[in-house]
């Protein structure tokens, strides 16, 4: 079975401004953009990421995102989005850091 993988328009965005966004060097920056489209191909795949993939995949508890999942592209990139697999949809929804994602802003 395949899932169908659709970007927000946030998420394009974020991927264009890694380095600006999360203070990254462009060399960390094509490694998480690298890291991050394994990953969507592996969710286009199999819907997720399974545990011996190094990505850390987890559930958001904390609004406003409880209920999202997030996955580590690197140790300070994080990658949102919303699981719809009953719907075998996946969507994604920003790019991320750890201080990004616990203010709570969506951008």
């Amino acid at each position: 079975m395949s899932f169908t993988v659709k970007e927000t328009s946030r998420f394009i965005r974020h991927m264009r401004t890694l380095p600006e966004r999360l203070l990254i060097s462009k060399e960390q920056a094509k490694e998480a953009v690298n890291e991050i489209l394994d990953a969507i191909e592996i969710l286009r795949e199999k819907g997720t990421l399974p545990p011996e993939c190094h990505y850390s995949l987890h559930r958001l508890e904390h609004e406003p995102w409880a209920g999202f999942m997030e996955f580590h592209a690197l140790d300070d990139v994080l990658v949102v989005y919303a699981d719809l697999t009953n719907k075998n949809v996946i969507r994604l929804i920003g790019i991320y850091n750890h201080e990004l994602l616990s203010s709570g802003q969506l951008d």
